[in-house]
């Protein structure tokens, strides 16, 4: 599953781990919820900067991020009266880890009555360590009333990061791969590095291993080979060279 950042963006306890930026005030209200009984309720006052809320750990610092990983930010915005037609910036602010600004990542729209879906999907930037992680608006009259629901901030899972990891160090460390059934179980794979003849620790159901050949395509143009061999069910020992297509071994 997904890292999830922000552990109370439903807000059926407190408001734990939100600041109000530049006069926003903030409450825990009932009238209106996207998600069980109660939403944040975002009270907007005149300023010349963007006013409006600001999401962080429980303790109050800035949410964790890692860089090079695709992160996916979204909340539920209620609008009704004034705030109809309104601004609505959903801004994810990468931080390095002494709290520098490198880059930021944001959707602006403007909200209809009722619910609006607000939602930005991005991947951290290199150096990142931190999210500043915003909902904001121009601070212009006239004030407004919203309420916000439904504020989640998910990391990609961490295995596609793996992966890449793996394929990386596959195409960079040994110049090929011999995929071989024995001696593991009958139905598992395993692998080996030929040039040490020392088994990579992996011993994988072969249906998982065809949807790990499968994730692997994206990143290695001889993953679609693999992925086909992978299809037998008899036991299957295949030479990979990098720059070749698959070929069984005779």
């Amino acid at each position: 599953m997904p890292a999830e950042l922000i552990v109370n963006g439903d807000f059926e306890t407190d408001l734990a781990g939100t600041v109000p930026l530049f006069g926003a005030v903030l409450t825990r209200d009932g009238a209106h919820s996207a998600t069980g009984a109660w939403a944040l309720q975002l009270s907007t006052v005149e300023s010349f900067i963007p006013v409006g809320v600001g999401f962080r750990t429980l303790a109050g610092g800035y949410l964790p991020a890692t860089p090079g990983v695709s992160h996916h930010y979204q909340a539920q915005v209620w609008a009704e009266g004034a705030a109809v037609g309104r601004q609505w910036a959903l801004t994810a602010n990468w931080l390095t880890a002494a709290g520098a600004f490198i880059a930021q990542d944001l959707v602006i729209m403007p909200v209809a009555p009722g619910w609006n879906l607000l939602e930005v999907t991005a991947v951290a930037p290199p150096g990142t360590a931190f999210v500043n992680a915003t909902l904001t608006t121009p601070g212009i009259p006239p004030t407004v009333v919203v309420w916000v629901d439904a504020v989640s901030l998910e990391a990609a899972i961490a295995a596609y990061v793996l992966l890449a990891a793996v394929a990386a160090f596959v195409v960079t460390a040994v110049a090929a791969l011999t995929l071989f059934q024995a001696p593991a179980p009958r139905g598992t794979l395993s692998l080996t590095m030929p040039l040490r003849g020392e088994p990579i620790p992996l011993a994988t159901p072969l249906s998982e291993a065809r949807t790990l050949a499968s994730a692997l395509h994206r990143t290695l143009p001889l993953a679609a080979a693999l992925r086909d061999r992978l299809a037998v069910a008899s036991p299957l020992r295949a030479t990979l060279p990098l720059s070749m297509p698959l070929h069984p071994e005779t």
